[in-house]
């Protein structure tokens, strides 16, 4: 399971409750459309649990533009946000847990709502080995007399 896919299966999920919203990443400054969505995904923790898993801990982060400034649309998306996450996000054929659910008030006038969702999950490290394969063995016994 790649970033990209996770991403993906947050948007989504996204679009299925706000189909009618933007959705744009935080690299796009000017010349966006309201009502709208600004995403992100960052690493809280990526570390190895042993040589064949790797732990991921990313937040999840979702900044609500509104057309008009309105706080109880505001708490009402918010509310809306947190129950489509819930304990978990499928993502292709597994789950990732959901560890948590947080927002705040950002931007200048601190007026901006911004939610945070806490991920977790752990991924296969795949191994190259390009070793031949033994296609052949031979064992010899050997039995000594006392």
């Amino acid at each position: 399971m790649t970033l990209i896919d996770v991403k993906k299966a947050l948007l989504d999920l996204l679009k299925s409750e706000f189909p009618d919203y933007k959705y744009y990443s935080t690299d796009v400054i000017e010349a966006y459309d309201r009502p709208c969505f600004f995403t992100q995904l960052k690493p809280l923790e990526v570390s190895p649990v042993n040589y064949n898993t790797m732990y991921n801990s990313m937040a999840f982060y979702i900044t609500y533009l509104q057309k008009s400034k309105d706080e109880v649309e505001t708490l009402r998306v918010i509310d809306r946000i947190k129950d489509i996450f819930g304990l978990f996000v499928k993502v292709g054929s597994r789950a990732i847990d959901v560890k948590g659910f947080d927002w705040d008030y950002v931007g200048i006038d601190r007026n901006i709502p911004q939610i945070t969702i806490n991920l977790e999950w752990c991924n296969l490290i795949t191994h190259q080995d390009d070793s031949e394969v033994i296609d052949n063995v031979e064992f010899t016994k050997k039995v000594e007399d006392e």
